[in-house]
């Protein structure tokens, strides 16, 4: 019997009007606004905000820097004023604007069964309802250089240097006095440079950016970098949301710019549902999604385009280039990686293999299992017809691994462009709150809905690297299924073995797997100075998630690893080639020395059945030799573990990402 419930039918829906475009919307009004512009003037509001901080560490992808200019980043005066500074605006009121023709919102063909589900059905359609009243165009918008650049930057400028990261954790001094119209350095490698790309033909995008509390240097900067750098045919319009930051006026003013829409948030959505707002209102024929503090590179829009062209169903993503947080250095990023996750649910970047790097063509797209979630594009009716984002996960996090699911799962592609290039500034910690709950509790929750909505049985491994996350509930999640049994997607079991079978499976005779880790660090395989036959490398502490900078090593998943249960044996599953096809083999964790001893080194080698310097036991939280109940393993030196006696100190104890005992 089919799992998709029969719905009540009378079910009323009201057909969606088109979109009118804001040139046609700015003619019906100009004459009332040009009247009304008389008597009122926008203003640059000097309005001080201190966002509540909170301690969370945000790890930046796995970036080889092989790309970087030869000095540091060249400072020059921005444009001179062109226009008086206006008087200040109260704070979320603007009144200059004629409501903006807002489409007519069709729900989903979905008839609650019971309260939650009728509260999660209005959610649904609270979330995808925009009024005109918060949407804002300005029908005497100008091209972007005739903006008053230096007006608009110096409104929000700092006067203490020691509150440079204080706004938004990286470097506003200099942010400021970056050029808004800077050039970077075309980072584009192999044929990518040779490629004519279409500049006709090709479909329309509208940009979406959301923000809360950015510098007006970095945003301004994402936008003159889109204008500057897309063929105008293409940039259809860039939609901001503001969701709701201190200063209205940061977004506000930014509608004097040509293309460039508002969409105010009046209270704090996150980046989920204020993506969702925006592409209610966008008439592009594709979305695409930009973080608020990026700067696009060169032919950076045609490749995404094209390959959405040639494939609706594709949602295609850039490579992710490097502006430094401290000193807006611009860093080209390494090609050879795509999209992964862990099975704690964890956005990470995988290598590609020896052999797919040696034959890689960069104008071809890399089949990506997920994407980073921040910089992508996808067409709009495919966007529309998957069901945008879950509404009920909240700011963000974990809504990239969702989307990236439920595209693969429903019958789409995602994919890197390697000749797509934009940079984007990574920081550390992140200025702004998470509610009242924290960080943590809406990482999980949000995890958890999807974890539940499209992992079936396989969810058994993420409660296994977090059984913690059981105590948070998911919430209703009967709207999300909806959209599931409509398109009548793929199981994760699918995905597993279909789009990222480079995942290793954890074994279910296996005490534990994963990542061990000891403190801020994981076991990882480093490579010997001195190779030896038979053996492939040495056991070492590496940052957690990343891999080893080393050609010959990226073969290897350096940092999973597996205890089994009957032998003992402490392995790493490795890919290697049999005739051309890339398999995985265990490889043994053992002592380089026949007997161990105190000292020994521990190397990865092939494993040997009879041999004891391989076989493991995991006592609470030690790793000890069975054979040698006195020898456990020893974090003595972080790049060069050992063996060494047993005893009750830290460098002994280690946690593994999951645990079958």
């Amino acid at each position: 019997m089919s799992d998709i419930r029969k719905r009540k039918s009378g079910q009323t829906s009201s057909k969606s009007e088109k979109v009118k475009s804001s040139d046609k919307s700015a003619e019906s009004t100009s004459n009332l606004l040009v009247k009304t512009l008389i008597f009122s003037a926008i203003a640059i509001a000097f309005v001080l905000f201190s966002p509540v901080e909170i301690t969370f560490s945000y790890k930046k992808p796995l970036i080889l820097q092989h790309f970087q200019s030869q000095s540091e980043v060249t400072l020059s005066p921005v444009h001179e004023p062109v226009q008086s500074s206006p008087e200040p605006l109260k704070t979320g009121v603007i009144e200059e604007n004629q409501p903006y023709p807002v489409p007519e919102f069709t729900p989903i063909d979905f008839v609650p069964l019971n309260g939650e589900e009728e509260k999660s059905f209005d959610l649904y359609k609270a979330a995808r309802t925009v009024s005109p009243e918060d949407v804002f165009v300005d029908p005497k918008a100008q091209p972007w250089h005739k903006f008053d650049v230096k007006s608009y930057i110096d409104a929000g400028r700092i006067k203490n240097k020691n509150d440079a990261y204080k706004t938004a954790a990286f470097n506003q001094l200099v942010s400021d006095d970056v050029p808004m119209d800077r050039e970077i350095p075309d980072t584009r490698l192999g044929t990518c440079n040779s490629v004519v790309w279409p500049r006709e033909g090709l479909p329309t995008t509208s940009v979406i950016i959301t923000f809360h509390n950015e510098l007006r240097s970095t945003l301004l900067r994402t936008i003159i970098s889109v204008i500057r750098r897309t063929p105008s045919n293409i940039l259809k319009e860039i939609v901001l949301v503001d969701d709701a930051s201190s200063d209205p006026n940061v977004g506000r003013e930014l509608i004097k710019i040509n293309k460039v829409k508002l969409i105010l948030n009046r209270k704090r959505e996150g980046l989920i549902r204020a993506r969702i707002r925006a592409a209610m209102i966008a008439t592009g024929d594709t979305f695409t999604f930009l973080d608020s503090h990026v700067e696009v590179n060169q032919d950076w829009i045609q490749p995404l385009m094209q390959r959405i062209k040639e494939n609706p169903r594709m949602v295609v993503a850039p490579i992710i280039d490097v502006i430094n947080k401290d000193n807006f250095q611009y860093i080209g990023a390494d090609a050879f990686l795509t999209g992964g996750v862990s099975w704690a649910m964890v956005f990470r970047w995988d290598w590609l293999s020896r052999h797919e790097m040696e034959t890689m063509d960069h104008t071809v797209g890399l089949k990506s299992p997920t994407i980073a979630g921040g910089l992508f594009s996808v067409g709009k009716a495919w966007f529309h017809e998957l069901g945008e984002y879950d509404d009920q996960m909240d700011i963000w996090g974990g809504e990239n691994i969702e989307f990236s699911f439920r595209v693969w799962q429903c019958g789409g592609e995602m994919e890197i462009m390697p000749c797509s290039r934009v940079g984007h500034v990574f920081r550390d910690d992140h200025p702004y709150d998470f509610g009242k709950k924290g960080s943590n509790h809406v990482f999980v929750k949000n995890n958890n809905r999807f974890v539940h909505t499209w992992m079936d049985e396989y969810s058994t491994f993420y409660y296994g690297t977090r059984p913690n996350a059981r105590s948070i509930l998911p919430g209703d999640l009967s709207v999300r299924r909806h959209f599931k049994e409509k398109l009548q997607c793929k199981g994760f079991d699918w995905y597993v073995k279909n789009v990222y079978s480079r995942q290793h499976m954890p074994e279910r005779d296996s005490i534990a797997w994963g990542h061990a880790k000891r403190g801020e660090h994981c076991l990882t395989v480093f490579p010997l100075k001195n190779p030896q036959p038979g053996i492939y490398g040495k056991l070492g502490g590496g940052n957690c998630n990343q891999g080893i900078n080393n050609p010959s090593f990226q073969d290897m998943d350096k940092q999973s690893l597996v205890l089994k249960k009957d032998t003992g044996l402490f392995q790493q599953p490795t890919k290697v080639l049999h005739d051309g096809k890339e398999v995985y083999e265990n490889k043994c964790f053992g002592s380089i020395d026949k007997p161990p001893k105190d000292g020994s080194k521990i190397v990865l080698a092939d494993c040997v059945d009879e041999n004891d310097h391989q076989r493991w036991v995991y006592h609470s939280v030690n790793l000890k030799l069975d054979a040698y109940q006195d020898l456990c393993l020893d974090a003595f030196q972080m790049g060069n573990f050992r063996l060494k006696k047993c005893a009750n100190k830290d460098s002994q104890q280690f946690l593994f990402e999951m645990l079958n005992i």
